[in-house]
């Protein structure tokens, strides 16, 4: 909805949710609501992202900065 309007959005991906199993081989005890609620879907996350990158344009937030901001910061660590 917002790129039909031309909104830009930020997404962030936490680390643990590329991995599908890891909720469920925790070496510690997790409560089964948890590991439901916090590992159910993540089978078709990476299938979702991938399906994101190539549906859609993305580049870094300092783009949407004005420039004199965007100059004020640190260059990019690749």
């Amino acid at each position: 909805q917002m790129e039909r309007v031309g909104q830009p959005a930020v997404i962030y991906c936490h680390p643990h949710e590329f991995d599908p199993d890891g909720i469920w081989e925790t070496p510690f005890r997790v409560p089964l609501r948890q590991r439901l609620h916090q590992g159910l879907g993540r089978g078709s996350f990476a299938r979702k992202i991938e399906r994101m990158v190539r549906d859609f344009a993305f580049g870094p937030v300092s783009g949407l900065l004005p420039p004199a901001v965007a100059r004020s910061l640190p260059p990019r660590v690749t």
